[in-house]
């Protein structure tokens, strides 16, 4: 799916969010009080990092042409995924609609079986947003402030 084609499913996404600041993920989210001991999957972690414009914009996250949710202030996005590499696409809504572009990437490279926690964050000056692995116990702290964004898993409407 190119950029361009997101646009409407990120556009659905937002409008099914409001104009709310909360956050919500759309695919499955695993037990987070459990490791990943699957060595054909990678666990990510995506922590909405300070300075992101203002805190009334949502954070979407794509794990290549997959949505996997939107974050507003003090949660988190976690998900499992085959150890393929990937990009990660990162978009900011303005308002009740998206940027059709991504604003930022992250090209993950995943090791078997590890866990990885990424916080986004727009730097002051900067044109696009930056992604930084934080260190486990680092980001174990940081999320222990935190609440997972709620899953919400969209459902095709019934044709009876």
């Amino acid at each position: 799916m190119s950029p361009k084609a997101c646009v409407p499913v990120i556009l659905a996404l937002v409008l099914i969010a409001g104009c709310s600041t909360s956050s919500f993920q759309i695919v499955p989210m695993p037990d987070t009080t459990v490791p990943n001991t699957n060595p054909e999957m990678t666990r990510v972690y995506v922590i909405r990092g300070g300075a992101i414009f203002s805190e009334n914009r949502k954070l979407f996250v794509a794990d290549g042409d997959t949505i996997i949710g939107a974050l507003g202030r003090d949660s988190y996005l976690c998900w499992d995924r085959p150890t393929t590499i990937t990009q990660l696409k990162y978009y900011l809504d303005a308002g009740t609609r998206p940027t059709g572009e991504s604003e930022g990437n992250h090209r993950l490279v995943p090791e078997p079986g590890r866990t990885y926690y990424l916080e986004v964050s727009f730097p002051r000056g900067a044109n696009r947003m930056k992604t930084t692995i934080l260190m486990d116990q680092y980001a174990k702290h940081l999320l222990s402030s935190m609440k997972p964004a709620p899953v919400e898993i969209p459902t095709a409407p019934s044709h009876n």
